[in-house]
């Protein structure tokens, strides 16, 4: 939750200090009410208006179920793994977190690819990931690092111990300098940091999402994602504001390196 946030919770509480907003959160206030898709997720529990752009893309394509092992990058603040999780089975017992000292204890195992053969598991999994912190999310589990630090990508390989990865999602985004070139950019670097990691433990068939701003470099990723994937396809969610040039890409259908050579 945000400082401005924060301070505009105490002018909904009864017998509670007023506290004073400055203008720019007033402005703040305002755009929000205008906005049906953070007054929704207000109104539904949700964390973030984001929830609404990956239910869109997930309703449609299908690729969250049951027993599916889900990596959500830049969680925080858990927008998307609360949508996430309305479609795994999860085991209420895991962890939210696990200490750095378990974690030195646990091996890197790598990732036992099943080339094709189907993985059969009673429950799913749920890692998220982001450099700030969140509330937990049951069922889930939680690294706190900077994902495009190797030892944070460590980390989570620890975590998933040997499991494939059914899908990878990145709602990842730079501190924005207002300099639009720039953003694209670094949301682009992201991009590819996410899909590298995808592409080193995705299961065959399994799924890549990651948000982008629109711009030069996005053929670059796209072209890099169609020699992985049977398909890459853009999407921008109704939930995107309309001076966004957010947009995300979706790719599915995954072909390890392994797999292609047998082809």
């Amino acid at each position: 939750m945000t400082t401005v946030a924060k301070w505009c919770k105490y002018f909904s509480g009864k017998g509670t200090k007023r506290l004073l907003c400055s203008a720019s959160s007033s402005r703040w206030k305002i755009q929000r009410r205008k906005d049906i898709y953070a007054q929704a997720a207000h109104n539904e529990g949700l964390r973030s208006r984001a929830a609404y752009k990956l239910m869109e893309i997930v309703e449609q394509s299908h690729f969250i179920q049951q027993t599916s092992v889900v990596v959500d990058l830049g969680a925080s603040p858990g927008g998307w793994s609360m949508v996430a999780r309305q479609y795994l089975e999860l085991c209420s017992k895991i962890p939210w977190k696990i200490s750095l000292d378990e974690l030195a204890d646990i091996p890197a195992v790598p990732v036992k690819r099943s080339t094709g053969r189907v993985v059969r598991r009673s429950r799913g999994r749920l890692i998220a990931v982001d450099i700030l912190d969140m509330d937990p999310i049951p069922g889930a589990t939680f690294i706190q690092g900077d994902f495009t630090e190797r030892e944070t990508q460590q980390r989570i390989t620890k975590v998933l111990y040997g499991d494939e990865v059914d899908v990878v999602l990145s709602d990842m985004c730079p501190n924005t300098s207002g300099v639009k070139e720039l953003d694209h950019e670094r949301i682009i670097e992201l991009a590819f940091s996410a899909s590298h990691f995808a592409i080193q433990h995705l299961c065959n068939g399994g799924t890549f999402l990651c948000k982008i701003f629109q711009g030069a470099q996005e053929k670059r990723l796209i072209s890099f994602l169609e020699e992985h994937f049977v398909q890459v396809k853009r999407w921008r969610p109704k939930a995107s504001k309309s001076e966004s040039s957010e947009c995300y890409v979706l790719a599915t259908g995954f072909v390890p390196v392994d797999f292609q050579k047998q082809q």
